[in-house]
Order: C-alpha cells, then sequence, then structure tokens
C-alpha cells in the first residue's frame, strides 16, 4: 500500500491524442454556445420587428382611409366643376 503522505499526481501515461480531443471538444462546445447566443439575438431582433409590423399596417390602414376621404372630395368637387360647365356651355354645342 502507499503511505499517506504521497499527494495524488497525475500519470504521464496520458496520450496527447486524448489531450488534445478534450481541447477541440471543448473549442466547439464554446463555438457551439456563442453561435447560439447569436440566433438567440437575431430572434429577438426579428420578434421586435414583427411586433412592430401591426402597428404599421394600422397606419397604412389609416392613411388609406385618408386617401379615400381625399377621393370623395376631388370627385365631388370635379362633378361641381363638370356641372358650372355644363351652365355656361350647354352640352352639344
Amino acid at each position: 500500500m502507499t503511505s499517506s503522505k504521497e499527494h495524488w499526481t497525475l500519470s504521464k501515461q496520458i496520450p496527447v491524442a486524448l489531450i488534445l480531443t478534450i481541447a477541440l471538444q471543448t473549442i466547439g462546445a464554446v463555438w457551439w454556445a456563442a453561435t447560439i447566443s447569436s440566433n438567440v439575438s437575431q430572434n429577438e431582433r426579428a420578434i421586435v420587428a414583427l411586433q412592430a409590423r401591426p402597428l404599421a399596417a394600422t397606419d397604412a390602414s389609416q392613411r388609406i382611409t385618408r386617401l379615400e376621404t381625399q377621393y370623395t372630395f376631388i370627385l365631388n368637387h370635379l362633378s361641381s366643376i363638370d356641372d358650372k360647365i355644363d351652365r355656361l356651355v350647354p352640352p352639344g354645342n
């Protein structure tokens, strides 16, 4: 048996391939985590953009309503101009 005064040590029999494999796995894990973090950030920005989109649709709806109102006003005004022209110049002349 070994004496209790001996310290635990790492065996010099560990192959270099094992150390390289563990190092590459660690680098791969860090790279994967960074990629996931980047994807989450992109998704958060996309969610914010999509949540803002209904507001843009509401704004477009309001613009369409204003344009329809202006269109109606223009039609009424053109009708009034047409009536005035008909009174000045009778149709058929």
